[in-house]
């Protein structure tokens, strides 16, 4: 998660700890692949709404960028969110913008997502890694897969 969009959580600390996150911001969270099934089962067993609510600000900034945006967009639009979820939603929203961290939208988050893992590795070309480790190694190449190979290469 952004450090800006981190700020914007504890600045609205109370103001969240006042939400039930198993409403709809678990569910929410889940099935955007934010959470593990086995983070929410430990959330929602807690024994009272502030403590799930605590036990999930305390996660979200450990869970990656899109947290913050998929959390604003469960507020706002989770199956049983209230005025006082869009409101919150709101703030955040605004708060995020006047930092410089505006939320990404799931539109923005999907084409984004586009250039993810699977197009990455297209991008990467072993050719010139491999000569790298050739070079450090005298010339030759180890044998080896070359992750491998380049940790005997950058050791000797």
């Amino acid at each position: 998660m952004d450090v800006k969009h981190q700020e914007v959580l504890k600045e609205n600390h109370k103001e969240l700890l006042d939400i039930d996150p198993s409403d709809n911001v678990l569910p929410h969270l889940f099935q955007a692949n934010i959470i593990h099934l086995t983070e929410y089962e430990e959330i929602n067993g807690k024994p009272n709404t502030k403590a799930k609510a605590e036990a999930l600000l305390l996660l979200l900034p450990k869970k990656g960028v899109e947290a913050f945006s998929v959390l604003v967009e469960a507020l706002e639009n989770g199956g049983r969110a209230t005025s006082v979820h869009r409101e919150l939603a709101r703030t955040l929203r605004t708060a995020a913008a006047a930092s410089g961290a505006p939320v990404l939208d799931s539109a923005a988050r999907a084409a984004a997502s586009n250039g993810g893992p699977a197009d990455f590795k297209k991008q990467i070309d072993s050719r010139p890694i491999e000569s790298v480790v050739q070079r450090r190694n005298g010339g030759r190449a180890c044998g080896l897969p070359v992750p491998l190979c380049m940790r005997q290469a950058m050791s000797t």
